[in-house]
């Protein structure tokens, strides 16, 4: 069986084509603009909780080039967006950057401090970061007017695309009402989902909205705001709405990811078998959380069964012909 596809396989064929029409969209507003791509740690997904962090857009963004096939080319070179090699690693290393210093951010102390309390060691590496906007100019503030209309349907999309793959527990929005309506409610189907819980902090409030198996926390952009409250805040709509079984779930299909790389050791067949197991659990989560198995043994039991009972119901030639569909 074919191994686990990294978050960049899975993500730029969906992301590619709507880079090329977001592109199109803006072409015609006057003005140098910048393009930003999501970025994830390279221990996204490996615990959980799994967070995304998202903000309104980003200044200054790799330049100003416009053509797909270079901001989602080589990793190494300045122009490219997508996947870099210093992707989220790039916080540490421009602490104290004269041009933007990471440091003497809000933005990034915040998502610091939370990631911290979840992941103590390289917390970053562990988390993922987008934005509402993926194109702004050069200098500007956040988009609106224009630059905003123009953009927003198919940063709606890209969006999708991007918690499809990433697949977060949590995602902590530091927007404030920027996008927030356009975002979730296109996340849910294109109705605005309830807010299920407002906590207070310093004279602001977060709000947490329920979308599918992830739990959104819309707050205030980190600057020029109390930095301890806020982070308290966020830490504590976490803990209240974490899944506990979900999360026992996901370190399931971890356990059996990390197996499944571990060749050497239990051999291609079982690293294959784990991978499978895997698979199936994520692609049904949701019935495994809901459901009343107290073991991890349980759960896998059901699992092999289940698998068992697909192979008994597909011919070998069946399996080939997925294959060539693929």
């Amino acid at each position: 069986m074919e191994k686990e596809k990294s978050i960049a396989s899975q993500l730029e064929p969906n992301l590619k084509p709507l880079y090329q029409d977001l592109i199109k969209n803006v072409a015609h507003l006057d003005g140098e603009k910048c393009t930003f791509a999501v970025q994830w740690g390279n221990q996204y997904s490996l615990e959980v909780p799994r967070i995304v962090f998202v903000g309104r857009a980003t200044n200054e963004w790799h330049g100003t080039e416009e053509d797909v096939n270079i901001l989602f080319g080589d990793p190494k070179k300045k122009e490219t967006i997508f996947n870099c090699y210093d992707q989220m690693t790039w916080v540490d290393r421009d602490a104290q950057s004269p041009v933007y210093a990471t440091n003497g951010s809000a933005f990034w102390r915040v998502i610091r401090a939370v990631s911290r309390n979840y992941f103590p060691n390289d917390e970053l590496n562990h988390v993922a970061w987008s934005n509402v906007c993926k194109i702004q100019y050069v200098n500007g503030k956040n988009p609106s007017g224009p630059l905003y209309n123009a953009q927003i349907e198919t940063c709606q999309k890209i969006f999708k695309a991007e918690m499809d793959v990433l697949k977060p527990d949590f995602v902590i929005m530091f927007i404030g009402e920027f996008g927030k309506t356009d975002i979730l409610s296109y996340m849910n189907g294109g109705q605005m989902p309830e807010c299920v819980e407002i906590k207070k902090w310093d004279c602001y409030q977060a709000e947490v909205y329920k979308i599918g198996g992830t739990t959104y926390i819309c707050t205030e952009h980190p600057m020029c705001k109390n930095e301890s409250e806020h982070v308290k805040c966020i830490i504590s709509l976490i803990e209240n709405n974490k899944r506990g079984k979900r999360n026992e779930i996901r370190e399931i299909i971890e356990k059996y990811r990390r197996m499944s790389g571990q060749e050497r050791k239990y051999g291609a067949e079982k690293c294959s078998e784990y991978e499978r197991i895997a698979d199936y659990i994520e692609d049904n989560i949701d019935t495994y959380e809901d459901s009343s198995y107290e073991t991890e043994e349980d759960v896998i039991d059901d699992v092999k069964e289940s698998l068992a009972q697909v192979d008994d119901f597909y011919s070998e030639e069946d399996y080939e012909n997925m294959d060539m569909l693929d």
